[in-house]
This record gives C-alpha cells, sequence and structure tokens, in this order.
C-alpha cells in the first residue's frame, strides 16, 4: 500500500486476534486491541493500523508515517448498486417495499441518486501532530467517524427525497407480468 505520494507504508499491524477490534464504535476498543494500538504509538515507529467495528459497518485507519500521522474513518451504509440503500429509503420515507414497483423505478431512483452525488459510504480523516497521544488519536477517529456518518445522513436523506419524488408517479406502480 502506497500513501498519496506514492511512497509504501508501513505493513498494516493487526491489533487483535479476532476479525474485529472494535465492538460497538470505532473506539471501543477490544482490550487486546487498546493495547496493541497503544504500543504502537508509544514505539515512536513508523505504523498503519486499520480496525473494523463489530455492530456498525465502520473502518478506522491510523498511519504514522513519513513525519506524518493521519487518522481516519469510514462509515459505510447499505449498497446502493442492488437496491438495498434505494429499499431503505423506500421504506424510510413512504414505508414501501416496493414490490409493486417497476424496474424503471428502480433505475431511475438509482441513476437519480448517482446523478445528484448519493453514494453508500464516506470517508473522512485528519493530520494530526506526531506527538499525538492515544486520547488524541480515539478524539480524531471519535470526530471523523462524527462527521462521516452525518455526511451519510445528509446523502441518506437526499436518496429519501429523490424516492418519494419517483414514487409519487403512478407510472411505476404497475406489477411486472411475471
Amino acid at each position: 500500500m502506497k500513501n498519496r505520494i506514492g511512497h509504501p507504508l508501513p505493513e498494516k499491524t493487526e491489533l487483535c486476534s479476532g476479525i474485529y477490534s472494535a465492538h460497538w464504535g470505532l473506539t471501543d476498543l477490544y482490550p487486546e486491541a487498546e493495547t496493541k494500538l497503544r504500543e504502537l504509538i508509544n514505539s515512536g515507529e513508523d505504523f498503519c493500523a486499520e480496525w473494523g467495528c463489530k455492530k456498525e459497518i465502520r473502518y478506522a485507519d491510523v498511519t504514522r508515517a513519513y513525519g506524518k500521522l493521519e487518522v481516519g474513518a469510514t462509515c459505510v451504509m447499505d449498497d446502493l448498486d442492488d437496491d438495498a440503500l434505494i429499499s431503505d429509503a423506500l421504506w424510510a420515507r413512504v414505508h414501501s417495499e416496493g414490490e409493486d414497483l417497476t424496474e424503471d423505478f428502480w433505475q431511475d431512483v438509482y441513476e437519480a441518486a448517482i446523478d445528484a452525488g448519493v453514494h453508500n459510504m464516506t470517508h473522512d480523516s485528519v493530520e494530526l501532530p506526531l506527538t499525538a497521544s492515544y486520547k488524541d488519536i480515539i478524539a480524531a477517529i471519535e470526530s471523523c467517524e462524527s462527521s462521516a456518518e452525518e455526511c451519510n445522513s445528509i446523502m441518506f436523506k437526499s436518496l429519501c427525497d429523490i424516492v418519494e419524488y419517483y414514487y409519487s408517479f403512478n407510472a411505476y406502480h404497475i406489477k411486472e407480468e411475471e
């Protein structure tokens, strides 16, 4: 893996032996993961750590390399490509599962969502001083996670608006013959 200017990054360090390193949120680290992250931070050496959260589709990354310390969070919603996110918006806005809607509805909503810049994930990151402590890094991850989640909420609201607009057209409410 390389950073933005093409330099190789340190090899990723696994924070714990399980699939996930955090439980409810990205900073709700399991004890083994917290210990390992503290060790990496306190070592003064370059490192790259990424981890996921068990209860939410979220990922954190912390990289110290080439005199920079970058912390980030990615928050993911259901997939837009397979209509899952559109289904979520349809239920949230009009309380319908869409079984009576034509394929054109799903395609038109998808295309309108793409045109509006809606996607199913957001990443936010910040650069911290190299002297940042564990507490500073955790606070930055929380801030990035919150910012990414807020952006996802805004995109989901936009998708709900698009769904409601297209749902209002009766032409989409024609069951297709099987």
